[in-house]
């Protein structure tokens, strides 16, 4: 094209070139959009971002569910602390009885067995002033502190099954005489017999010759014959005791020689002191004379010690 038929375009100094229109109109519509988009996200971050802040600082905190946790108190808190319960009495019921064990018998005087013992004893008397009166003596007489000596003694026999003039104590007749308030002289037969069981006596005639049979023992003893005999003896006890169950009986003789009576005079005295012994010779006696006797003080003895320990010697 010849350079007379171009155009030239001119333009105003205020005009910008059209390259840059056509670049600024580009630029003008897309350039806005996006910054407004990027901004309008920004925004709705921000506002949620926000949001959830004000929740959280706003929201009211939720406790935890309680747990619930049982202790034991400390022994010792717990006795100061707690007050204690008013202690509940129970009454105590009486006790059950219980039956109480019948013993085995023991052995006793012939008297809790046998109504006739008095009618014995007299038997035994009249065996005895027969036999002296056989031999021209004076007839004896019962003497009641000598009978409960003579009592004792063979139930002791019966009880332990010893034949013995001693006791368990270790007394013999002298001092268990004396012992019950006897102030005379004394002397002892003792007899024992044991039948077996079931084989007892039964009727009174029974009886009486078995305490024949002691009577007749005594006499063909020398020395228990010399007791029976003694002109001087003035009365008698006799003791009687039996045990059914074991057929063990035991019958003594305590012969009492009275020749003064005594003034009463203590049964017991201290070592070194001095003692007054007084009294009157009794009417009848010629021959009269004093004895004086020491023994030993007695101590317990065995039951082998009393059937091993023989006769006994005033």
């Amino acid at each position: 094209m010849p350079n007379s038929q171009k155009t030239k375009l001119h333009r105003r100094p205020d005009q910008p070139p059209a390259y840059a229109n056509r670049y600024s109109k580009s630029q003008s519509s897309h350039r806005p959009m996006i910054l407004i988009g990027g901004a309008a996200v920004f925004a709705l971050l921000a506002f949620i971002g926000i949001f959830f802040a004000w929740r959280q600082s706003s929201a009211v905190p939720q406790a935890p569910p309680p747990v619930t946790q049982t202790a034991a108190p400390p022994a010792a808190l717990a006795e100061v602390s707690a007050t204690p319960e008013p202690a509940t009495v129970t009454p105590t019921p009486p006790p059950t009885p219980v039956p109480t064990a019948i013993p085995s018998p023991t052995p006793v005087p012939i008297q809790s067995q046998l109504s006739d013992v008095p009618a014995l004893q007299s038997w035994l008397l009249a065996l005895i002033n027969q036999e002296r009166q056989a031999n021209g003596l004076e007839p004896v007489m019962i003497d009641e502190t000598a009978t409960q000596v003579g009592m004792a003694q063979a139930s002791e026999m019966v009880q332990h099954r010893h034949r013995s003039a001693w006791n368990l104590d270790g007394f013999g007749p002298d001092i268990r005489y004396s012992f019950a308030g006897g102030q005379n002289a004394v002397q002892e037969n003792i007899y024992t017999f044991q039948h077996p069981p079931g084989q007892g006596p039964q009727t009174l005639g029974e009886w009486q010759q078995l305490i024949k049979d002691a009577q007749g023992a005594w006499m063909g003893s020398e020395a228990d014959r010399a007791k029976i005999l003694a002109p001087e003896n003035s009365g008698v006890g006799i003791g009687i005791a039996y045990h059914p169950a074991s057929g063990y009986l035991a019958v003594t003789q305590e012969f009492v020689n009275r020749q003064v009576r005594v003034d009463p005079i203590p049964n017991l005295v201290e070592p070194q002191a001095g003692i007054v012994v007084s009294g009157r010779v009794e009417p009848g006696i010629t021959d009269a004379r004093l004895e004086l006797a020491y023994e030993k003080l007695p101590t317990a003895m065995t039951l082998q010690q009393l059937n091993e320990a023989g006769a006994y010697l005033s």
